[in-house]
């Protein structure tokens, strides 16, 4: 963005203007590692630097026989001397100043220039989205397999057979993104003969000898209400005056003996 403002708006005006002498000052705090920036870092490199003394030569060749003064300006990155931020800058740009340069300025160059920056920052965006587009395709298809495989767990419970497997085999799929992890192909009848079989060896285990289970589980069904009730017959004590089996009543031997007196 840096080199695209100078190429695009002020190395043409400079040009444009044709002094008869360029006075350059030159600070070096628009450096990437120049803390003096604050939040708003133009990431400014030592290249940059070089370059942009590199086309002020050029416009001085073109208007004013090549004459330019340097003046040195801000740069606070000075830790570490000759290597710092600062000290580096300062080097590339003195090698330009002192470097027999008569090569003039060309517009149609500079122009080019921007035009290629341009083109590579469109198709840089141009990537960007496309790697975004990528990103939000697979996360749905990741969401469509997750359906899917929802789908045929719960077909694959209840029973669902070959419309289950299915279901599976295109979760597993996933529209044509392939599954990290595949299931196992389960036959769901031979698994439910097998579920049975498991269900009537025990109930065979708990009834009682002598008895199919079918009937044990029916008994055990059958409601506690249902199941008549039945008092014991408490026996009726026999009457002072009932005689005894087999002798005549009392009364009737007393008229007798009236009878023959």
């Amino acid at each position: 963005a840096w080199r695209r403002v100078w190429r695009g708006k002020t190395l043409p005006a400079i040009a444009a203007f044709k002094p008869d002498l360029i006075f350059i000052s030159a600070g070096f705090d628009a450096h990437a590692k120049d803390e003096i920036q604050g939040p708003v870092n133009l990431g400014v490199k030592e290249a940059d630097y070089e370059w942009l003394t590199e086309e002020l030569c050029k416009i001085a060749n073109t208007s004013c026989q090549g004459r330019i003064i340097s003046v040195l300006e801000g740069g606070y990155r000075i830790q570490g001397g000759v290597v710092s931020a600062f000290g580096r800058s300062v080097a590339a740009h003195l090698r330009v100043m002192f470097r027999d340069n008569r090569e003039g300025w060309n517009t149609e160059a500079c122009q080019k220039e921007l035009d290629l920056e341009l083109k590579q920052r469109r198709l840089g965006k141009e990537a960007q989205e496309a790697a975004r587009a990528a990103s939000l395709e697979a996360a749905r298809l990741r969401e469509e397999a997750a359906i899917l495989a929802a789908q045929a767990a719960a077909a694959a419970a209840k029973g669902g057979g070959e419309r289950g497997e299915e279901a599976a085999a295109a979760a597993s799929m996933g529209d044509g993104v392939p599954s990290k992890r595949r299931r196992k192909e389960v036959d769901y009848t031979q698994l439910n003969a097998q579920l049975e079989m498991e269900s009537n060896g025990a109930a065979a285990a708990v009834a009682p000898a002598g008895v199919e289970p079918q009937a044990v589980e029916l008994q055990a069904e059958t409601p506690q209400a249902d199941i008549p009730q039945t008092e014991e017959a408490v026996p009726e004590e026999p009457l002072a005056e009932e005689a005894v089996a087999g002798e005549p009543h009392a009364e009737v031997a007393v008229m007798e003996e009236v009878v023959e007196a």
